[in-house]
């Protein structure tokens, strides 16, 4: 005899794919016919953001663009310039699984880059992007915890067990506007927006997510002279999610998808707009029937158990480190100091991380330096 347990479902998504891709990007940029031969390469910034985000049946493209600013020094003038590189990227993923249902969550990093002044009229720039791909698939998950009222004289045996589930994958295009004082500024050279996660909520049915973006503004003063500019600003979006769940950790990967940044007498204004990914866990205790018993009949319990178990161990540890750099002699003055972090390598219990800080200033003998 069989008895059809009659279920209990709420939504769940499983991860299907994971993947990443290294793509070796290099362009040459040539220097406009406005500006003299370069005397001196001071630095380049560089930064990514995502152009497109295409899932089809068993594949995903993601599309990028690194840009490359260059600052440098021309032949017979002290005024620091800047050019701009683009370099267009692609990165194809085969994932079976994957169908146009699918939600694909992307990370964007650069984890290697240099510069090179090829001749006096162009600068070579290349770049290591590492691109990352999770794909999941929305599934219903059904519990058997509901005793049939139709079955005399049965014995239900049930359990409990506390489970992590993966309660939504979503994304959504977000916009933050932003303006800053910037005393005795002529122009903007160079410019980088990094964005932070910083908590989130759930209020009745709509996730709260806060966050924050870190903006570093490199300009040329009035007198010549280069300065850098940087703050930060708050934001936070929306997205629906089931009531009363309990949430225990997001990841939130959020992507860049243009950035511009003008100057407005004193005022430096900013328009970011950047692709918020999130992937929520939370906590439930399910109750269900595992087993039945009655006299004078077997019973078989026919239901779909799926595996929604998510398994996740984050450690968190923050590591102070201080270099010394000799200045050149006469220096004078340090402008602009910024850092970066390279691709992550396991040795053993160790985690390495390569650490790359690049400083510009002025030295009396030799000019602006870095």
């Amino acid at each position: 005899m069989d008895v059809l347990m009659e279920p209990k479902s709420f939504n769940s998504y499983r991860k299907i794919y994971s993947g990443e891709k290294l793509c070796k990007l290099s362009s040459d940029t040539v220097i406009p016919d406005t500006f003299e031969d370069i005397s001196r390469l001071l630095t380049t910034e560089f930064k990514s953001k995502i152009i497109s985000k295409d899932v089809n049946f068993g594949k995903i493209t993601v599309n990028g663009e690194i840009e490359a600013v260059s600052l440098f020094i021309p032949e017979n003038n002290s005024t620091t310039q800047s050019v701009f590189s683009s370099i267009p990227f692609t990165a194809e993923f085969s994932a079976d699984e994957v169908d146009s249902s699918s939600v694909a969550v992307a990370s964007i990093n650069i984890v290697a880059a240099d510069w090179r002044e090829l001749n006096p009229r162009k600068i070579g720039v290349n770049a290591d992007v590492l691109v990352e791909v999770k794909a999941f698939s929305r599934t219903e998950i059904s519990i058997p915890c509901v005793q049939p009222e139709t079955c005399e004289n049965a014995f239900f045996k049930s359990e409990t067990k506390k489970i992590t589930n993966i309660s939504l994958v979503s994304e959504k295009l977000a916009s933050i506007e932003d303006e800053h004082e910037i005393s005795d500024a002529e122009a903007i050279l160079a410019s980088n927006t990094d964005c932070f996660y910083d908590s989130s909520e759930l209020v009745g049915n709509r996730l709260i997510v806060k966050g924050h973006t870190h903006s570093r503004v490199i300009y040329r003063r009035q007198s010549g002279d280069i300065s850098a500019l940087e703050y930060d600003t708050a934001f936070s979006q929306l997205f629906d999610h089931d009531e009363n769940a309990d949430i225990t950790d997001c990841d939130c990967v959020m992507l860049p998808a243009g950035e511009y940044y003008e100057l407005n007498g004193d005022l430096v204004s900013m328009e970011l707009r950047m692709v918020l990914q999130l992937v929520c866990y939370e906590n439930r205790e399910v109750t269900y029937v595992s087993d039945a018993y009655s006299c004078g009949c077997e019973y078989e319990l026919n239901t779909d158990i799926l595996n929604v178990t998510a398994d996740r161990e984050t450690m968190m540890i923050t590591q102070n480190i201080q270099l010394a750099y000799e200045l050149p002699e006469k220096a004078d003055n340090v402008y602009v100091i910024s850092a970066c972090t390279g691709k992550l390598t396991m040795s053993g219990s160790a985690v390495n991380v390569p650490v790359i800080i690049n400083a510009i200033g002025v030295s009396g003998d030799m000019g602006a330096f870095s």
